[in-house]
């Protein structure tokens, strides 16, 4: 499997998006006033140290995931198909300035999954690769908790009005996330100041929940839309 993922490297060594240290655009960059030096030493020295370090991390990190995977369940083949090389590359750029190891794991990993005979012939890779890489750590996990939660249903009622909604609440997020806390403190995957309710709200205009309406609910609601779905079909293999 090494040899595999060595060969799709060599192939995809042209993806390199940091501009030759001898353009004219460097001249240019230095040119800015007052951040001009700082701005060429990040974009022309620090870059090729932060891609070099991220490139050589997401390559570890491949190959722990490959020695996880039962060998019976990769497509060898898919490593022969120009899909792996490209995949490779929309790989190698979202994770070439990647701050968060936490995050190039997580993206590095969708590769190994996708290389699996579950997922070798969905068209969809690429897509749910970039979509992950938008979200935060945080808000990974939190997805991965909302996705794998039942819908429940409750009856409200207001002005002689009834109505029976059927949703994932927002009240039942945060009492599940309390409730494993508890059981286990380690469980903590979030920041000081995390806020459940606007984590919900971006991963709806994310497009992978759906704000569920209601005139008479008193909590905000939610389902998983078809594209939370096939993201979810991904990251539930990740844990």
């Amino acid at each position: 499997m090494k040899e595999r993922i060595t060969e799709i490297a060599k192939k995809a060594k042209d993806s390199k998006y940091v501009p030759n240290t001898g353009s004219f655009l460097r001249a240019s960059v230095s040119a800015i006033p007052v951040v001009g030096g700082a701005l060429d030493h990040l974009i022309f020295d620090k870059s090729d140290e932060i891609r070099t370090r991220n490139i050589e991390s997401t390559i570890i990190s491949l190959q722990e995931q490959y020695s996880r995977l039962e060998q019976s369940t990769i497509n060898l083949d898919w490593f022969s198909t120009g899909e792996a090389v490209n995949l490779f590359k929309e790989l190698i750029a979202l994770v070439e300035y990647e701050g968060s190891q936490e995050k190039l794991e997580a993206i590095s990993s969708l590769y190994a999954v996708s290389s699996t005979y579950q997922f070798s012939d969905d068209n969809q890779k690429a897509w749910v690769m970039r979509k992950v890489s938008e979200l935060s750590n945080e808000q990974r996990k939190l997805f991965v908790v909302i996705a794998s939660m039942q819908p429940e249903k409750r009856e409200f009622s207001s002005g002689g009005l009834q109505s029976t909604e059927t949703a994932i609440w927002n009240d039942s997020v945060f009492k599940y996330l309390t409730v494993q806390l508890q059981v286990d403190h380690t469980y903590r995957f979030w920041g000081e100041d995390f806020n459940v309710d606007t984590q919900l709200e971006l991963l709806t205009s994310s497009g992978l929940l759906i704000r569920h309406e209601s005139m008479l609910a008193k909590n905000a609601g939610y389902k998983v839309s078809v594209f939370g779905n096939i993201v979810f079909n991904y990251l539930k293999m990740l844990s």
